[in-house]
């Protein structure tokens, strides 16, 4: 049984011009301890809202909420508020979100902000406060003296770390990283890729790892989503989407990253994401794709499987395609 399954999972948003497709009919899996699944796309394809989605913190203006979320067997989607929020939300999923470390209260100190879910919670005596704080913390690479210390005392890069420890204080199952080193520079970024590969690796945690940057994916993750305009694009082993790509919006998310090696010089994905609210006719990506037939600019192709376990969203991949 897979930890975490998503099946068709829809937020649209409402608008003046008509509803916002932020997560368009999205289905996934989480398969088991210890995996992370990488969700990779550029801005504006509904990463940050397919995460608001899971943790059920869509905005007010909600046009279409639906599909199905199941954690270890449980339906989450459709029970009560107040269930989710009791046993679900921070016990059983924890969440980073983007710009975490801007978040924390400037007049409380660390350690009691990172505690703070475990107090009201009643999960922790009080004689254990400090020792449990200081677990957290070195367990994200930070020392003792941290859970004395004020958030303007810290860099970036450890109110990230200390972010990442208030999401471990109940021990979820699941872990969600939304853009969690977007902010910080690449000496920082590759602390904090290491500090969540230890915990990958020493406590078995699983992780859904969101990010705009295909090598920060595939240092982590086991499998990998592309997501486009609110649709699953692509989605496999990490093997298998990075070194054999079959949806031709991936192949050009790939050939933008430099290489160390290979006279092969990057290239930017040529025009724009489109309009949510405005979807083109067809395939989505059929204006900017290099690779378009006729039958791209009038129908949406489906996920199509091209090997086990592995799925592309391109007519390509389907029937032959019609020349136009």
């Amino acid at each position: 049984m897979a930890l975490l399954e998503v099946r068709e999972l829809v937020l649209h948003y409402a608008s003046e011009r008509g509803p916002v497709k932020a997560v368009d009919s999205v289905s996934f899996e989480v398969r088991g301890e210890g995996e992370a699944l990488g969700i990779i796309g550029e801005t504006g394809s509904g990463k940050s809202s397919l995460v608001r989605a899971l943790m059920r913190i869509p905005p007010g203006n909600i046009d279409t909420y639906s599909g199905e979320v199941i954690l270890k067997g449980k339906e989450i989607i459709h029970i009560p508020e107040e269930e989710f929020r009791r046993e679900i939300r921070w016990k059983q999923i924890a969440v980073v979100f983007q710009g975490a470390m801007n978040g924390f209260n400037p007049v409380i100190r660390m350690g009691d902000q990172i505690l703070e879910r475990m107090v009201e919670e009643r999960a922790i005596i009080p004689e254990k406060r400090r020792e449990v704080a200081v677990e957290l913390l070195k367990k994200v690479g930070l020392s003792e003296d941290t859970f004395f210390r004020y958030p303007h005392e810290l860099s970036g890069g450890m109110k990230q770390r200390a972010a990442i420890a208030m999401a471990l204080s109940l021990n979820p199952s699941l872990l969600i990283l939304d853009e969690p080193t977007s902010a910080l520079d690449v000496s920082i970024q590759a602390q904090i890729m290491n500090v969540l590969k230890q915990l990958k690796w020493d406590m078995g945690l699983s992780m859904l790892f969101i990010t705009h940057d295909i090598a920060l994916a595939s240092d982590l993750c086991d499998r990998i989503v592309v997501m486009y305009s609110g649709q699953l694009r692509e989605y496999g082993s990490a093997e298998q989407v990075l070194l054999d790509p079959q949806d031709p919006y991936t192949r050009e998310l790939l050939s933008s990253i430099p290489r160390l090696h290979g006279k092969a010089s990057p290239h930017f994905v040529t025009g724009a994401p489109p309009d949510p609210a405005e979807p083109p006719q067809g395939c989505r990506f059929h204006p900017r794709c290099p690779e378009k037939y006729e039958i791209c600019t009038r129908k949406d192709p489906p996920l199509f499987a091209t090997d086990d376990g592995h799925y592309a969203r391109c007519w390509l991949k389907g029937k032959p395609p019609e020349k136009g």
